[in-house]
């Protein structure tokens, strides 16, 4: 028994090292004292013993509930009540529906309760008397529990991975649905599976389909010996593989690389035809699908990549699928180690830190770059787990892997798809930034005055409540405000007086005009945009123009807008006016509130005020 040590009596365990929590229900203190004393220096797989101890059914319960892995209890049949371990047993079995613990049951009272009866009736492990557990046997009972409930959690751990397994296998079959060319027959060779890629080939729908046969689909060119061919191997209820010509329901023709078997079931009764067609209109190259199609119709052996290893890492087998992947043959990778697979890439520490974690006995996950024999890279995501025998003798490292190398190239060129984004949306806000500024220059304003506007846009709108990501969209839209002015004539526009009642109506479209230029797009910047372009012009009290909308029926972004659009004019030169001072703009905005300006919004301005002159003093204009 390799696995089982004894420390000398003078050997400390540490407290933080792993252990087998072992629970001694009994309440003779006597039994606790000489069971520790027997198991004090047990050691397997390098793990002692923790004990726990209760005296009662009632403390028994509540240490589990506390401890979910202890791996065995010595429980005692009768404690408070004659019957309280057979109660703690059915607790635990059925309660707590824990069927990994192990329970030995120990007894001082055979007679009142025989073993045939309690073995038959309990989920137990054991039944063992008091006086015949002796120091020997109950190391044995010890060493066979751990080991039962060691294999029950690696067994728990097999399912999870198969789960996994099957889990990855399903979502292959969606996608050989979606991707490959298929159809099923019964034997009258009606059509009663065809997959989304065989209806997209052809153009027909599933319901067109089925019920009908291959024939109405053949090419009136089709060779007449190789359709004799086919036809026989229906009969005789062979595979059949060749070359056949179909026309689409569009009119187009079809060139396939037919492969068609039978299936049968379990009692290899005949069940259907299998149909695999392969594209080969415009190309000829189909050995590359033909070999993923025969993997996808192979044994396990041959889908799923693993492999593995002794101690010193040394192949010991190779499945179908991985040294395929590799490009090696079987006799080139058996009995060498995978070290002849490792990428440039891989720095020695990744190895080194893998190799530290399974030879402790622990499952390794994680992603493998790895190196083929022609010098191309591939990626696997791999679980490496070492095996023991019922003995606890190490057996082997087993390593099941899913090929990722497409995944990899996927996450690398959304990565650069993602930079590419980035690149985009900063051109698209320099191009609205812009085209804002294009509206400001022809009234010889300069670029500055849609940044200052844009910026204070955002500060109205943070302190008012909006979020970042919609301040930072209104602050992307407002320099489209005057976009409008495009389109007023230069006369106008830049007149230095004062506009006459016909020059003053012209002047207003540039608002509607604004408005009809963004509101048919798409774009959430553009429609914000078209909004500003469109109220931007109204006043609270409802003087503005060209709506006259007023108080809240002006949509929020207007009333920013306006805002932040005339503390900027005002503090500007224009061809008709000179800039104002600061004590004429306040007291200019203190007469306007709820009259030209949304109050809320003008308290806003002054609570906040030292923001708005800190922006302005950033993107003065240059001369």
């Amino acid at each position: 028994m390799t696995d089982l040590k004894f420390y000398n009596n003078s050997e400390e365990i540490d407290n933080n090292e792993e252990v087998w929590k072992i629970l001694i229900a009994d309440d003779e203190e006597d039994v606790h004292t000489l069971t520790k004393a027997v198991l004090k220096n047990y050691i397997y797989k390098n793990k002692a013993l923790q004990f726990i101890s209760t005296y009662s059914g009632e403390e028994t319960i509540n240490a589990i509930k506390i401890n979910n892995d202890i791996a065995l209890i010595l429980l005692d049949v009768i404690m408070e009540d004659d019957d309280t371990g057979l109660q703690v047993v059915k607790t635990i079995r059925e309660d707590f529906n824990n069927h990994s613990i192990q329970i030995i049951l120990r007894t001082g009272q055979p007679a009142d309760m025989p073993e045939s009866d309690v073995v038959m009736r309990y989920e137990i492990n054991d039944y063992k008397e008091k006086t015949e557990l002796t120091s020997k046997k109950l190391i044995t009972s010890i060493t066979t529990a751990i080991r039962t409930y060691e294999n029950i959690l690696a067994l728990q751990e097999s399912k999870k991975e198969f789960s996994s397994l099957y889990y990855d296998l399903k979502k292959l079959m969606v996608s050989f649905d979606k991707s490959v060319i298929a159809s099923k027959v019964d034997e009258n060779g009606k059509l009663i599976y065809v997959s989304q890629a065989f209806c997209e080939i052809f153009e027909y729908s599933s319901e067109e389909l089925l019920g009908k046969t291959h024939d109405f689909l053949r090419h009136e060119k089709q060779d007449k010996i190789i359709l004799t061919e086919v036809i026989k191997s229906y009969i005789e209820r062979k595979s059949w593989k060749g070359e056949l010509m179909y026309s689409t329901k569009g009119g187009h023709t079809f060139w396939a690389n037919v492969h068609r078997f039978p299936e049968y079931d379990s009692n290899n009764e005949f069940v259907n035809f299998t149909n695999i067609f392969t594209n080969i209109t415009h190309q000829k190259e189909v050995e590359s699908l033909n070999y993923e199609l025969n993997n996808l119709l192979s044994t396990f052996d041959k889908h799923v990549i693993a492999s593995k290893t002794d101690k010193n890492g040394k192949i010991l087998y190779i499945s179908t699928a991985f040294y395929k992947l590799t490009g090696y043959k079987k006799n080139e990778l058996l009995t060498h180690s995978h070290s002849m697979l490792s990428h440039k890439d891989t720095p020695r520490e990744f190895y080194q830190d893998l190799w530290r974690t399974i030879s402790s006995g622990k499952v390794w996950q994680g992603d493998i770059k790895d190196r083929k024999k022609n010098g191309d890279a591939f990626w696997l995501h791999t679980i490496i787990t070492p095996e023991y025998d019922i003995r606890g003798d190490f057996l082997c490292y087993t390593a099941i892997s899913q090929d990722i190398t497409h995944q990899k190239y996927i996450e690398e060129a959304n990565r650069k798809i993602e930079i590419l984004n980035t690149e985009i949306e900063e051109t698209q806000k320099e191009v609205v930034f812009r085209m804002g500024s294009i509206g400001e220059s022809r009234s010889k304003e300069t670029g500055m005055h849609v940044k200052r506007v844009a910026e204070y846009s955002k500060i109205l709108a943070v302190y008012l409540g909006m979020s970042e990501k919609e301040s930072e969209l209104l602050k992307l839209a407002s320099p489209m405000h005057d976009i409008g002015k495009v389109a007023i004539p230069d006369a106008i526009l830049n007149k230095p007086g004062k506009y006459t009642p016909e020059e003053f109506e012209i002047m207003k479209t540039h608002a509607q005009i604004g408005y009809e230029m963004l509101n048919t797009s798409k774009r959430k910047i553009l429609r914000v945009a078209a909004i500003v372009a469109h109220e931007h012009q109204e006043k609270y009290d409802g003087t503005g123009y060209p709506q006259g909308l007023k108080g809240e029926k002006i949509h929020i972004y207007g009333r920013i807008t306006a805002l932040a659009d005339v503390f900027d004019a005002l503090g500007s030169d224009r061809v008709y006016k000179k800039a104002w001072d600061d004590e004429k703009i306040f007291k200019f905005f203190n007469k306007e509130r709820g009259k030209h300006f949304d109050p809320q919004l003008v308290d806003i301005f002054f609570n906040h005020l030292d923001e708005f002159l800190v922006v302005r003093d950033m993107f003065k204009d240059e001369f």
